[in-house]
């Protein structure tokens, strides 16, 4: 701030002696009207000279006490807050992924977490989404969807109304996908959702595990596969002769509508699954009702969570379902498995419904069995619906 006020004055003391000096000038007739403009000129490039020269003495003398020169600071704009995507940022902004809630007679209900700019850019900004729905039993195609719903930016669920046609076995297969509508007007379309309506008169929920943990008995005080960056999920034996892994799942509070509600089915869905056995691969792997509740961050063989041991290690359950893997020859990459008398327990009693685990019937140490699947936001697996499930279909009571 001196250095301003002190800029000022040389320029303007400098400035009014040079044009004192050429008014000198211009009023001698001793020379030709050239030399005079000449001499002006000259005058006038002497007085700039000499004000960078001695405000250079000045700010060096100034402003940089040490007597060392410093470069001048060169403003930046300010930085424009970056909201951090759950994967390694890019050039491309993320895009979202829908997992449907409820479906059934009254239509989709269909939620997506809000969009990531992972660029940072302004022009990628979310402006809006729009819901797109191609069938029953059509590709999505360019000239297929029809655009069901233009929604805002802070809108991360819609219903899809439309009730299919409710002949033969299902509903009808649909496909959805939601769409991002940026600040440039650019488009940035999220993957598709395909969507199977259960039979006539049945509503289907579909709840995604909020958390999942591996418990292992080689580490039974270590927290394995817990988190964002964890390997697929394992059950059984991973090594011939070596310890046994056992899964656990998290699936919160059950909506309450299902304490009304009948014929109640349910089984869980794991994504990416693979078998290896020599032994009935339907009977092999059953799941159980836990009896206390864990924390998937803390959780080992040996404790639910941090300093809150297991009664018994590996987990405290309870029965296990009547059935164990269920068929499905339309994905052979997923793996079905019962949960429906569990599920029919944690509606009659809400308090007793702590999660699931999950283990090979026979854990002795000869045979090698095994399955393997996607866990909760597995390495390779940055779609959401691709994350165990608890699918629960029921219908209404008259």
């Amino acid at each position: 701030m001196p250095l301003l006020f002190v800029g000022g004055a040389l320029g303007g003391g400098l400035g009014g002696l040079a044009t004192a000096v050429n008014a000198g000038v211009a009023r001698r007739q001793q020379m030709s009207a050239a030399a005079t403009a000449l001499a002006m000129l000259s005058v006038s490039a002497f007085a700039y000279g000499t004000y960078f020269i001695v405000a250079g003495a000045l700010l060096h003398t100034m402003g940089s006490p040490s007597g060392t020169p410093r470069t001048p600071a060169i403003s930046e704009p300010t930085p424009i807050p970056i909201t951090r995507s759950p994967i390694p940022p890019s050039s491309v902004p993320t895009t979202v992924v829908l997992t449907p809630g409820v479906i059934g007679p009254r239509g989709v209900e269909l939620t997506w977490p809000a969009f990531v700019n992972a660029t940072g850019l302004p022009a990628n900004d979310v402006m809006g989404y729009l819901v797109s729905r191609s069938g029953p039993y059509k590709p999505f195609t360019a000239s297929t969807p029809e655009m069901i719903a233009t929604l805002g930016p802070h809108d991360t669920r819609y219903v899809d109304p439309a009730v299919p046609a409710l002949t033969g076995p299902s509903g009808g297969s649909y496909t959805y996908r939601v769409t991002v509508s940026t600040r440039s007007g650019a488009t940035i379309p999220g993957p598709n959702l395909s969507v199977q309506f259960p039979p006539a008169g049945r509503t289907e929920i579909i709840l995604r595990a909020n958390a999942a943990a591996m418990l292992s008995s080689d580490r039974p005080k270590t927290v394995v596969a817990a988190g964002p960056s964890q390997l697929p999920l394992r059950a059984g034996h991973h090594t011939v002769g070596a310890g046994v892994d056992r899964v656990i799942f998290g699936f919160g509070r059950l909506p309450t509508l299902l304490r009304h509600a009948a014929k109640v089915e349910a089984h869980l869905r794991l994504w990416d699954c693979a078998l290896e056995s020599s032994g009935d691969k339907v009977g092999l792997f059953r799941l159980y009702g836990l009896r206390r509740s864990f924390t998937s961050s803390q959780a080992t063989w040996k404790n639910a969570a941090a300093r809150k041991a297991w009664t018994d290690p590996g987990g405290d359950y309870g029965e296990p379902a009547r059935k164990g893997i269920l068929a499905n020859a339309d994905e052979p990459m997923m793996c079905d498995l019962d949960a429906t008398a569990l599920v029919r327990d944690w509606i009659g009693s809400p308090r007793s419904e702590h999660g699931l685990l999950l283990k090979a019937g026979n854990e002795a140490p000869a045979p090698q069995n095994q399955m393997t699947f996607f866990g909760l936001g597995t390495e390779g697996n940055d779609n959401p619906g691709l994350d165990p499930t608890l699918v629960i279909t029921y219908t209404s009571p008259k």
